[in-house]
């Protein structure tokens, strides 16, 4: 009897810890805004809840510098289609932890995500990712291919390796001097969190001038968190150490911007090399941000797609 009530004692408190709703976080940048502890790190994110008959879930994963709210174009549309969406803000960026103590290696992020997202609901997810959260996404598949459902890149690639040379070891040891990352967020909050770098910013992103809301949206975390410089530099000289791999067999679509400054359509050419099943989809006029600046067609490629998979996937149960 003393053996139970301590093991049942000693999975409260470990569950308490891995997944600790943040009683103390009263600020809510969204409405539909939560914060959830997993390994003792806070992720905020957001929950859309289909009103139709419900055919899955689609997880959003930002790009660098991103959040939730780079997806606000796309939501209504995939949850008209029968399906719960939940975006994460990705650790060090938008309202979620930004401290320099975190583990921030790819694995350790995918590892926390999947657990996140478990907790609101168990079994398969479409994992879409943007830039930088295509390769979370793709290093999400590899890790539980039975989990994922079908993957979306957009703008972003993903090789499954990672190949460190000496001129990025030596700049992950300079990076990861404290001095410098505080010297990093003195900088940054004199010099780069403003209005004007960020509408620069953006319209390298967009290939097109972008609007105050827009701007806004990308700026506000950075201002509610102005100690963010350092844990993106300790983000950035994080290395992965083990080869993830490649996700195989899973129902994939790339998608791309024609006008992409930021990666070259080329490499989307070859994200469509590696996955020779995989669906590519090029968007006319669209930067390095389609999902925002062309939603019509991106929603269109994004909902054909899962659709597709789900009534494929309906009648390979029969």
């Amino acid at each position: 009897m003393c053996y139970n009530k301590l093991s049942q004692t000693l999975f409260f408190v470990y569950f308490v810890f891995t997944f600790s709703i943040s009683a103390q976080t009263n600020y809510k940048p969204f409405e539909n805004s939560k914060f959830i502890y997993v390994n003792g790190v806070k992720y905020h994110y957001r929950l859309w809840e289909t009103q139709t008959e419900k055919k899955g879930n689609v997880l959003f994963i930002h790009g660098f510098s991103g959040s939730s709210f780079s997806w606000r174009n796309n939501i209504d549309t995939i949850v008209s289609l029968g399906f719960n969406v939940v975006t994460v803000d990705v650790p060090p960026f938008g309202y979620s932890d930004h401290s320099t103590e975190i583990d921030y290696s790819s694995s350790e992020q995918c590892k926390r995500i999947w657990k996140l997202i478990e907790v609101l609901e168990k079994g398969e997810w479409y994992l879409a990712g943007h830039s930088m959260g295509a390769s979370i996404v793709g290093a999400m598949a590899a890790m539980h291919p039975e989990k994922t459902a079908g993957l979306i890149f957009v703008d972003g690639p993903y090789f499954g390796t990672r190949i460190t040379t000496w001129q990025e070891k030596f700049l992950d040891f300079f990076i990861s001097s404290e001095i410098f990352r505080s010297l990093a967020n003195d900088i940054g909050k004199v010099a780069f969190y403003n209005f004007d770098k960020f509408h620069d910013l953006l319209e390298s992103a967009y290939s097109c001038p972008p609007d105050s809301i827009a701007v806004k949206g990308y700026l506000n975390p950075f201002l509610k968190n102005k100690e963010i410089a350092g844990a993106i530099l300790k983000m950035s000289s994080a290395t992965e150490k083990e080869n993830i791999g490649i996700p195989i067999g899973i129902p994939t679509l790339i998608i791309w911007g024609k006008k992409d400054k930021w990666i070259d359509i080329s490499v989307g050419n070859k994200m469509k090399e590696l996955y020779t099943n995989a669906i590519y989809k090029v968007i006319d006029g669209a930067g390095h941000c389609s999902m925002e600046t062309k939603p019509k067609e991106f929603n269109k490629a994004v909902s054909d797609f899962i659709i597709l998979n789900y009534y494929n996937s309906e009648k390979n149960k029969f």
